[in-house]
C-alpha cells in the first residue's frame, strides 16, 4: 500500500485483493459499493481502511459487528488491526506480559 493508498500508483489496478474485498463486504458490516473500484473509492487509504475498521457501515467496530460463533473471521480481523494498529497491538502485548509475569 505504497503512498497509503488501495490502488498501485498508476491508479488502474487496485491493491485490494478479490478475496479481501469479499471478506469486507460479506463478513465485516460493508456493503459492496457495487463492486471493488466502488468499495476503494469510498474508502481510497490506509486512513480511511483504519476508520472503517474502527466503524463498520453500521456504526461498530469490525471485531464487535462479527458474531461470536465466527472464531476464524474474528482471528482474522484481529490480525488484520494488528496490522492496521501497529502501536495499539503494542501496548496490548507489553499489558499481557506484565499481568503474565506477575
Amino acid at each position: 500500500m505504497k503512498h497509503g493508498t488501495l490502488y498501485q500508483q498508476d491508479h488502474e489496478q487496485p491493491i485490494l485483493s478479490h478475496y479481501f474485498y469479499e471478506f469486507l463486504t460479506q463478513v465485516c458490516g460493508s456493503i459492496a459499493h457495487f463492486d471493488i473500484q466502488g468499495w476503494i473509492h469510498v474508502y481510497p487509504t490506509l486512513e480511511h481502511l483504519r476508520k472503517f475498521f474502527k466503524r463498520n457501515e453500521f456504526g461498530e467496530r469490525v471485531l464487535e459487528w462479527i458474531s461470536e460463533e465466527r472464531t476464524d473471521a474474528k482471528a482474522i480481523v484481529e490480525e488484520i488491526e494488528n496490522l492496521l494498529f501497529p502501536f495499539q497491538a503494542y501496548m496490548k502485548a507489553q499489558i499481557m506480559r506484565t499481568s503474565d509475569s506477575e
